[in-house]
C-alpha cells in the first residue's frame, strides 16, 4: 500500500484501519508524508506503518515515488489518505490482476456516503464521481490513482509519476500506461471518500485542476479516444457560452437571452446525469446540484483559460515531457495581432483627413494636446503613487525615485505581449533598490485586482443605466474591499501559493490598501480627462462628454488589460472606447479621437519612464573621484 499524504490527520485514522479490516490484508503499508505539519506522521506510526518523510513538499507525485521506492511488494496499491477502502477491495483488485494477465492497472470508485462529514456539497461530489465512473466501467485508457493497483513490473517499465504535476499527474501518467497495458475500471473496488463540504474550497480546487486541462490535452494528443472524462466537454462549453454573451448585453440587450438560453441548455444536456440524481436523492436536490455544477462548469472555464495563458508564456508550466510547441504562442500573437490591424486600418479608413487636419490647424489644438498629455501623465503618477504606498508598507522604506523606476519602466513593457515581462521588470529593478523577489511579485499581485475593480467603479460613468449591473458587480466588490482590505492580501497569498512562489515577509496593512485604492480612484478620474479634452477638441459638447470619456477610458483600460497576448490590448481597447464615444462624436471623429488617445497615452508614458530612469540616474551617479561604471544604466 502506497499512501500520499499531507495534513490528513482528519481521515489516515480511518484509510488505516480499513486497510486492518480487509479480507486480503496489505504485507506493507508505506506512508509517504508531504511534510505534514499535523499528527499524520504519529498516527502512520501508531498503525504499524512504514513512514517516508520528505525534505520539500513535492505534491502527490513525488510522495507517490517516493513510497514505490521504499516498498517491496510485487503489487503496488495506491491509495488518497482520505479515502476508506471497502473490505473486499484489495482482494478483488490482485484476483483481476491475476485474472486478466494483459492489464497493467484495476483502478475503483467511490461509496456515494461521505467517510466523515456529511453535507449538501459533499452529496453532490460523490454522487457526480459515482455516476461518471459507473457510465465509463470496464476497459478505459485513463487510470485514477486514488484507489488502484498494479504490478511493480509495470511500474518500473511506464515509469515514475511526473513530479512537475501537482494536480492532474495520473492523466498523465496514463497516457503513457495505456499503450503498454490494459487499464480497468471496476465497481469491485470501492472505497468510501471525505470530500469537499463547502462551495468555495470546491470551486478553488477545480479552477486549480482545470489548469492543467490544456498542457495535459496537448500530451494526450494522436493518442486516441477513450480517456474518462468527469464533465463533457458540450457542458464546459456551454457555461463558458453563457457567461461569455453577459458583456455584449451592454451594447446588445438580446444577449441577455443568449446567456439564459445556454444555462437552459447547461441544465439538460446530460440527462443520464440529471436521472441519475433524481432517482437517488429527489428532485429537490436536483436542482441544487444543478446549480453547483454550473458553478464548478464556470471554474472550470476559468481555469482552462488560466491554464492556456500560463502555458503560453510559462515554459515550465504543465507536463514536463511534453514537446513545447514554439510556433503555439507565436501563432496566437499572429492571429491577434492580424486582427488588431484590420481594426486600425478601418479606422485610419473612416478618418476625414481634410477634416483632421483642419482640427489639428486650429489654434486650440496644441494646447488641447498638451493637456491630454499632461493630464494622462497626472493620472500615471497618482497610479504610481497607490502603488508605492503598499510597496513601502510591506517591508523597508523605498524612495521616490526608485519607486518611479521601477512602476514607469515595468509599465512600459505592456508594449510586449504578456504580463510576465511586467513582473520580469519589476523584480529587475526591485533588486537593484534592495527589494526581495517575494517582496516584489507581491506588491505587483497585490496591485492588479485594485487597478481592475477601481477601474470598473469610474466605468459606472460611463455605462447606461439599464446595463450597469454588468458593471455594478466588480464595483460592489471593490467598495467590499475598501471594506475589508485584506482579501486582497489573501487573494495575493493564494496566487502565490497556487503559483508555488515565496510569500514576502509581510503584505500590506489595511490602511495602506485604502491608500492604494483611493490613489487608483482619482488616477482613472484625472487620465480619463486627456480623453475627454480630444473629444471636446473634435466638437463634442463639454458637459455630456465628461462622464462619457472617463468612464470609458476607465472600462477600456480594463478590458484592454486584460486582453494579454496583445501588446497593450490594441484593438480591444478601442473597440471598447467606440461604444461611448459614438453616443458624443460621429464615427469619423471617434476614429480621430482614438488614434490620438494612443498616441497621447504612449508619450505620457514613455516620458514618465524617461524621466523616471534619468532621476534614478542622476540619484545614483557617483561623487567626482570615485566614478564607476553602471552596468544596467
Amino acid at each position: 500500500m502506497v499512501i500520499p499524504c499531507y495534513n490528513s490527520a482528519k481521515t489516515l485514522e480511518a484509510c488505516l484501519r480499513a486497510l486492518h479490516a480487509q479480507s486480503y490484508p496489505p504485507l506493507e503499508i508505506v506512508v509517504a508524508d508531504d511534510r505534514s505539519t499535523d499528527d499524520s506522521r504519529e498516527i502512520a506510526a501508531r498503525h504499524g506503518c512504514v513512514v517516508v518523510p520528505a525534505e520539500v513538499n513535492t505534491g502527490p507525485s513525488g510522495a507517490r515515488n517516493r513510497g514505490v521506492a521504499a516498498s517491496s511488494g510485487d503489487v503496488l496499491f495506491f491509495l488518497d489518505s482520505d479515502v476508506a477502502l471497502e473490505p473486499d477491495a484489495i482482494a478483488s483488485a490482485v484476483r483481476l490482476l491475476e485474472s486478466e494477465p494483459d492489464l497493467g492497472c484495476v483502478h475503483g470508485m467511490y461509496t456515494t456516503e461521505p467517510l466523515n462529514e456529511d453535507g449538501f456539497i459533499a452529496r453532490y461530489r460523490l454522487l457526480h464521481s459515482r455516476h461518471w465512473h459507473e457510465r465509463h466501467a470496464g476497459r478505459v485508457r485513463t487510470a485514477f490513482f486514488a484507489l488502484a493497483a498494479m504490478p511493480r513490473r509495470v511500474f518500473d517499465e511506464v515509469g515514475p509519476f511526473d513530479e512537475n504535476l501537482r494536480e492532474s499527474e495520473d492523466v498523465e501518467y496514463s497516457d503513457r500506461l495505456h499503450p503498454r497495458f490494459g487499464i480497468l475500471l471496476t465497481d469491485s473496488v470501492q472505497g468510501g471518500h471525505d470530500d469537499e463540504t463547502a462551495l468555495l474550497p470546491l470551486l478553488r480546487t477545480q479552477f486549480k485542476r482545470a489548469q492543467l486541462l490544456v498542457p495535459v490535452a496537448l500530451v494526450e494528443r494522436g493518442a486516441g479516444r477513450g480517456g474518462v472524462r468527469a464533465n463533457r466537454f458540450s457542458g464546459v462549453a456551454a457555461a463558458g457560452l453563457a457567461v461569455a454573451a453577459l458583456p455584449f448585453s451592454l451594447v446588445w440587450t438580446e444577449a441577455l437571452i443568449v446567456a439564459a438560453a445556454m444555462v437552459g441548455v447547461f441544465a439538460v444536456i446530460e440527462p443520464s446525469l440529471s436521472r441519475y440524481v433524481l432517482r437517488e436523492r429527489g428532485p429537490g436536490f436536483l436542482v441544487g446540484f444543478t446549480a453547483v455544477h454550473f458553478l464548478l462548469h464556470l471554474a472550470i472555464v476559468a481555469g482552462a483559460s488560466v491554464g492556456a495563458l500560463r502555458f503560453l508564456v510559462d515554459k515550465d508550466f504543465g507536463p514536463s515531457r511534453l514537446a513545447r510547441p514554439r510556433w503555439l504562442g507565436r501563432a496566437v500573437t499572429v492571429v491577434v495581432t492580424a486582427v488588431v490591424l484590420v481594426f486600425v486600418l478601418w479606422a485610419l479608413r473612416s478618418l476625414e483627413w481634410s477634416a483632421l487636419a483642419d482640427t489639428l490647424g486650429d489654434p486650440a489644438a496644441p494646447p488641447m494636446l498638451g493637456a491630454a498629455v499632461a493630464a494622462n501623465t497626472g493620472g500615471l503618477v497618482l497610479a504610481m503613487l497607490g502603488w508605492r504606498s503598499v510597496l513601502v508598507d510591506s517591508g523597508p522604506r523605498v524612495g521616490v525615485r526608485d519607486s518611479a523606476r521601477i512602476f514607469f519602466v515595468g509599465m512600459v513593457t505592456k508594449l510586449v505581449p504578456g504580463r510576465v515581462w511586467a513582473v520580469l521588470t519589476h523584480v529587475r529593478y526591485g533588486k537593484a533598490a534592495g527589494i526581495t523577489p517575494a517582496r516584489m511579485v507581491a506588491v505587483y499581485l497585490l496591485n492588479i485586482p485594485i487597478g481592475l475593480l477601481t477601474a470598473a467603479v469610474v466605468g459606472l460613468l460611463a455605462v447606461p443605466a439599464d446595463t450597469a449591473w454588468a458593471v455594478a458587480v466588480p464595483a460592489a466588490v471593490a467598495v467590499a474591499v475598501f471594506v475589508w482590505p485584506d482579501s486582497v492580501n489573501r487573494l495575493s497569498a493564494l496566487t502565490l501559493r497556487l503559483a508555488r512562489r515565496e510569500r514576502p515577509d509581510r503584505f500590506a496593512s489595511p490602511r495602506a490598501v485604502r491608500a492604494s485604492i483611493g490613489f487608483s480612484l482619482v488616477s482613472w478620474l484625472v487620465s480619463g480627462l486627456h480623453l475627454w479634452a480630444l473629444a471636446v477638441l473634435f466638437g463634442a459638447d463639454p458637459g455630456p462628454a465628461l462622464p462619457v470619456c472617463v468612464g470609458g477610458f476607465a472600462l477600456a483600460m480594463l478590458v484592454g488589460s486584460l486582453v494579454v497576448v496583445v501588446p497593450d490590448g490594441i484593438g480591444a481597447r478601442e473597440v471598447v472606447l467606440a461604444l461611448p464615444l459614438a453616443t458624443i462624436l460621429p464615427w469619423p471623429s471617434v476614429a480621430a479621437v482614438l488614434v490620438l488617445s494612443r498616441i497621447a497615452v504612449l508619450v505620457s508614458e514613455l516620458l514618465a519612464a524617461g524621466v523616471s530612469l534619468l532621476a534614478a540616474g542622476r540619484a545614483a551617479a557617483p561623487a567626482d573621484g570615485d566614478r564607476t561604471v553602471l552596468a544596467d544604466r
